[in-house]
């Protein structure tokens, strides 16, 4: 069945849940996960695709949360541990790229010191990895932040994490690079994360058909 003639047959609810939300998700997402899961089950149910489109969407809002702690768990170790060299001309109020900083040193700060680098600090998640692949490459692990790099464009950019333009699952490769988000992260807030996605997991889960539980998080197919 095509996807057109899927939404064109739907019931009376389902359309107009598909016609209100898809304003706001895209019809895109919608199809994607049509085209995905119609091709373990063609008698696929709109509450299976509408029930993935919105587990997407809630596990992106958890992600967003977390990725932002750990951006501001890292700049907060740069910062308490990196000032700009002292006597160096500043020619920006704030540096957004890292090609751009002064020279940098590394100093025992005074946690309570506002210094030259915090003052000026604004490096988006790409430019801090490039920060400490030059100044502290042993800090935190580089091929996981890069990893993190990759899962947190999709989360900003409001992309499928579950499914890519070509209708193929990338449900393992974003597992993988949430595992490299959880790693990184400090221990309390590791245990947070997993229980809030394991809640919406366990959520999607009572609502869909069980062919496709595969695509669950931290899931085998049962």
């Amino acid at each position: 069945m095509k996807f057109k003639d899927f939404i064109d047959n739907l019931n009376k609810d389902d359309k107009a849940n598909f016609l209100k939300y898809s304003k706001i998700r895209g019809n895109q997402i919608y199809r994607i996960i049509f085209e995905c899961l119609s091709k373990d089950d063609e008698s696929i149910k709109y509450n299976d695709v509408n029930s993935f489109v919105k587990y997407d969407k809630s596990i992106r809002d958890v992600l967003y949360v977390y990725l932002g702690t750990l951006e501001e768990y890292i700049k907060t170790y740069i910062l308490s541990n990196f000032n700009i060299k002292q006597d160096m001309i500043l020619l920006k109020e704030t540096y957004l790229y890292f090609k751009d900083l002064p020279e940098i040193e590394k100093v025992n700060m005074d946690t309570f010191e506002i210094n030259d680098l915090y003052k000026r600090f604004s490096l988006t998640f790409g430019e801090i990895i490039k920060f400490l692949k030059e100044y502290d490459s042993d800090a935190f692990n580089l091929v996981k932040l890069e990893k993190i790099r990759k899962l947190r464009n999709k989360v900003m950019h409001h992309s499928p994490l579950f499914y890519d333009i070509n209708f193929i699952s990338i449900k393992d490769n974003t597992e993988e690079q949430i595992r490299c988000l959880i790693d990184l992260l400090p221990e309390h807030y590791q245990i947070g994360i997993t229980k809030k996605l394991n809640e919406k997991t366990e959520a999607t889960k009572i609502n869909i058909n069980k062919i496709f539980y595969k695509y669950l998080l931290f899931r085998k197919e049962e």
